[in-house]
């Protein structure tokens, strides 16, 4: 790193040596003050040339630093005089006479002073003018004063003004003095070791400010360098080595980035600042640089001395990158607060210097129209109600100089009241005046509706209190203070002076059966989790006048962040007329059930002992009608199986309706196939309909489901006692069933007309009660017990619909129900083969029949008296045990559930006890009984049978039974 290469050094050495050798043999003895001036002027000569240099570069590097801002020109200049002692001062002035940048700070921003003979347009107008400040007739300051050009059309900026301290010169010059003398007293000693010695000493001056220029490229914060043309820099600063060692410089050009390429024109270098951006080894530099060409005073070769400075930035772009980004953090986070933020002046209208996008959602208002109160103040839309006391609490708090906070109300845009909590703070400067307001805007418009409605809850909720004449405690755990309220102590029969108000005192008014219990349930709810906060508790107390009361408790617990209960407070009840109700309606309720169990006992004994003979009845006509009968017989035999029919359907009747009002009709619901189901259904009214003259019509719609799920057994109950009725009371005409789904109710709409004899319309809603008939004399002539409506209904709402009837008397009745519509996708169907029915029938089983009836013997034996089958009967479940040990193995077991000695059930758990004892197949069992509950079909299966069927048994569900069952060994 060098100010000059050694050839300029050594020949600036060797023309100082020959020119003051000269000098001083043509006049040492002559006259000395001739020479004493020459030598003189001649140091002078060449310290003010290297002056001019040093205040060109330096002039240069303000120049483009200058560019950047006044703070950094301050700190190029305090960089400067920091590292170069030589410099006794260095200022900036600019064209209006102020010194922007002084390395005394106490002259920044001051007007300059100028020396005697000086002043800023003589310094504009003669540049590079060197004053000398003098003390007792020597100088010590030089002082040096150069135009400096500035921004990017390089145009005059100012004055640098720099200080050169003299003392090493002075000391020069009075030794060169001495020395002169010296030589006029040794001239004998030879001028030739004199003038060489001469030009040695007087030499050391022009080498010290050389290295002042080496020591400025040395510490200088910039990267500086001076080349010749195109050449490789001759003349580089500390900072430009550093990086060209970091990254060589190709052989090639281009030589640098900073540095100008072979094909750029020289004459045309713009030397104004511009920035530059670098990528080197895949780090990014910025610099700030400048180029120029040394004036032509300064150029000693052809080609011109380029001078380039750049600084680099790099920091200051990430600072300014980081600050953008900050910035941006804080709008983000500004921009997405709840509220506003805003900074305002305190002016009377509180004029806004910044106020965040959020109050464009509380007031309606843009925000911009409030900055500088463009188009109105926000004190324009506070509410003129409130308007005073806001202003008072601003200025309170910057009177006491602590923050504010307050709740007003504004007008919105829309004109609305909206209600905003305000907290803020002023800003106050160095000597203590307040300069601007700080603060925040929220919108509590919710919470003060909140507010206004938690105060009419609690209002309605302290009527309701006295309404319900609650009385009210609260208890605090951490100091044991239980406070009750007049009613409290009313409730517990006491006055104020005679309740300690504590939890003691309140444990013993606790009836002594209850204490334990009701104290467990208290710190249970105490200490559970964070999550439970009420409890509620029933208890007795005993009063003192001796009176039990029963009460309930209904508290809250307040906790603490950690989940501790810190506050019990609640509403206390007096039931003790509740609960005297209460044991009333349990009597009478279990009275009630007592009565229907009686009830549900009577009919099923009932159902049992009818159906037992009723299955000899009906079996024994059924078995005579397949005699030869003549037509009178057979008319006698078909009577008594209508009657026997007759009855049996009011048993099932009265069954259904014991199950429903009981509430233990339960569905079976199951996927089936609905329009098949309905087709069977109406072929079973085709013949009777046939006989009376009458059509039955189907009416069917393509969009119906054909699959749902649902009750099929009840479904189809419903239709056939609405079928059934319709033909019934139809003497002509034609009944019709129609089925439509109703897609926006999902439901399925069934309506079954007639053109009977219609029901009076006074009639039509009784018809639906039990035993209840449109005309009492229909009974005799139609027949009928009046449950099949009520049945109807029942199911229906049971299956979450409705049933109606619509009908004019005399013209006919339509009877309409709705089920839920719930599709389902077919299911594919076992198509038996006839001939291995006929052939599984036709194989001979050994069947063992437990009955203690003899007429059901008898009739069992009836039915297969044709049949293949051989039959072995035992009286009870005792002897059928005997039967199945000794007479076994059977095909098939027909068991009555309800028998002496041992009845069905125990039979069958034998059984199925002793076959899985001894390994033995599985005997086919099914229960034959006249129990027909819905719950007894559950219980058989439960015992062990397979399948169970209700007396009266008709044939050829027994034949079908031995098919489906039996195992023919």
């Amino acid at each position: 790193m060098s100010v000059h290469s050694h050839d300029d050094v050594g020949h600036f050495d060797r023309k100082l040596a020959v020119s003051f050798g000269a000098v001083v043999l043509l006049v040492m003895l002559t006259v000395s003050a001739v020479s004493w001036y020459a030598f003189d002027a001649i140091m002078k000569d060449q310290e003010a040339r290297l002056a001019r240099i040093i205040g060109s570069v330096v002039g240069e590097a303000v120049g483009r630093v200058s560019f950047s801002g006044k703070h950094h020109t301050r700190l190029l200049v305090k960089d400067l005089i920091a590292k170069n002692p030589q410099f006794s001062h260095i200022g900036v002035i600019n064209l209006e006479d102020q010194i922007i940048a002084h390395s005394n700070d106490q002259l920044n921003d001051r007007p300059m002073l100028w020396p005697q003979g000086m002043s800023l347009q003589k310094a504009l107008t003669e540049p590079n003018q060197v004053y000398h400040f003098s003390l007792f007739g020597r100088p010590t300051v030089r002082e040096l004063f150069l135009p400096y050009h500035s921004g990017f059309n390089n145009r005059l900026a100012g004055i640098i003004h720099i200080g050169i301290r003299q003392d090493a010169t002075t000391r020069a010059l009075k030794s060169g003095f001495l020395s002169l003398l010296s030589m006029i007293a040794l001239l004998t000693m030879g001028a030739m070791i004199l003038v060489h010695r001469l030009s040695k000493r007087y030499s050391r001056p022009v080498k010290r400010l050389a290295n002042q220029m080496a020591a400025l490229l040395e510490h200088a914060p910039m990267l500086i360098a001076i080349q010749k043309g195109q050449q490789q820099p001759h003349v580089t600063s500390r900072l430009w080595h550093q990086f060209y060692r970091t990254h060589p410089l190709p052989d090639q050009p281009p030589l640098h980035p900073l540095l100008p390429t072979k094909q750029e024109d020289l004459t045309k270098i713009n030397s104004s600042a511009q920035e530059l951006n670098v990528t080197l080894d895949g780090h990014e530099y910025h610099f700030l640089f400048t180029r120029f060409i040394l004036s032509e005073e300064l150029q000693e070769h052809a080609q011109p001395q380029i001078c380039t400075i750049a600084l680099d930035i790099s920091d200051h772009k990430l600072v300014e990158r980081q600050l953008s980004e900050s910035e941006n953090r804080f709008h983000s986070l500004v921009s997405n607060l709840p509220g506003a933020v805003y900074r305002c002046n305190l002016d009377s209208a509180w004029s806004m210097l910044f106020i965040s996008d959020g109050i464009e959602r509380i007031s309606g208002y843009p925000k911009e129209s409030f900055i500088h109160n463009l188009e109105r103040s926000f004190a324009s839309i506070i509410h003129k109600d409130d308007l005073i006391m806001v202003e008072q609490k601003v200025f309170e708090g910057v009177n006491l100089n602590r923050s504010y906070h307050m709740e007003y109300r504004i007008i919105h845009q829309d004109g609305a009241t909206r209600w905003v909590y305000e907290e803020g703070r002023a800003h106050f400067g160095k000597h203590g005046q307040a300069l601007w307001l700080d603060g925040v805007i929220f919108d509590i418009t919710d919470r003060k509706q909140m507010e206004h409605t938690l105060h009419q809850n609690r209002t309605r909720l302290q009527a309701a209190v006295v309404a319900s004449r609650a009385g009210t405690f609260y208890y605090t755990i951490e100091n044991d203070q239980n406070s009750w309220d007049a009613r409290m102590l009313e409730i517990y029969g006491l006055e104020a002076s005679q309740f300690d108000n504590n939890y003691a005192a309140w444990v013993r008014c606790i009836h002594p059966e209850d204490q334990h219990s009701t104290e467990q349930a208290f710190f249970r709810a105490l200490s559970a989790s964070y999550h439970t906060q009420t409890y509620d508790i029933e208890h007795r107390i005993v009063r003192p006048d001796g009176s039990i009361h029963h009460l309930r408790t209904q508290a809250w617990i307040q906790r603490d962040s950690q989940g501790k209960a810190e506050q019990v407070s609640g509403l206390v009840f007096d039931i003790t007329e509740q609960k005297e109700v209460e044991t009333t309606l349990r009597l009478a309720r279990e009275q009630a059930e007592s009565a229907n169990r009686a009830k549900s006992d009577f009919l099923a004994a009932m159902s049992h002992e009818i159906r037992t003979p009723m299955n000899a009845v009906i079996g024994m006509g059924e078995v005579l009608l397949e005699t030869k009968l003549d037509q009178e017989q057979r008319h006698y035999i078909e009577t008594l199986q209508h009657a026997g029919e007759a009855l049996l359907d009011l048993i099932n009747a009265i069954l259904d309706l014991s199950k429903i009002e009981s509430g233990r009709m339960e569905l079976v619901e199951q996927d089936f196939d609905l329009h098949k189901m309905v087709v069977e259904t109406c072929q079973l009214f085709q013949v009777q309909c046939r006989k009376q003259g009458i059509e039955l019509n189907l009416n069917w719609e393509e969009s119906n489901p054909t699959y749902i799920h649902g009750d099929q057994a009840r479904i189809r109950q419903i239709l056939f006692n609405l079928i059934g009725n319709a033909v019934k009371f139809t003497d002509e005409g034609s009944v019709t069933v129609e089925i439509r789904s109703i897609e926006q109710e999902k439901t399925l709409l069934f309506k079954i007309t007639d053109s009977g004899i219609g029901i009076p319309a006074d009639k039509q809603e009784t018809i639906f009660q039990k035993f209840s008939q449109a005309d009492s004399s229909l009974s005799r002539r139609h027949g009928g017990s009046g449950l099949g409506l009520t049945i109807c209904r029942h199911l229906v709402e049971h299956m979450k619909g409705r049933i109606w009837v619509d009908s004019e008397e005399g013209q006919g009745s339509c009877f309409s129900f709705t089920l839920p519509c719930r599709p389902t996708a077919p299911k594919a169907e076992i198509i038996s083969n006839p001939h291995d029915a006929q052939q599984k029938q036709s194989k001979k089983a050994r069947i063992l029949l437990v009955e203690d009836s003899k007429d059901n013997q008898i009739l069992i034996r009836t039915y297969l008296k044709r049949e293949p089958h051989s039959l072995v009967v035992a009286w009870d479940g005792e002897e059928a045990l005997t039967r199945f040990n000794e007479d076994g193995p059977f095909d098939l077991i027909f068991m009555d559930m309800q028998m002496p000695i041992m009845d069905g059930y125990a039979a069958t758990a034998h059984i199925r006890a002793l076959e899985q004892a001894r390994h033995l197949t599985a005997t086919p069992i099914v229960a034959l009984t006249a129990h027909a509950l819905q719950g007894d079909e559950q219980r058989s299966l439960q015992a062990g049978c397979n399948a169970h069927l209700t007396k009266p048994i008709r044939k050829a569900h027994l034949l079908a039974a031995i098919r489906d069952h039996a195992n023919p060994s």
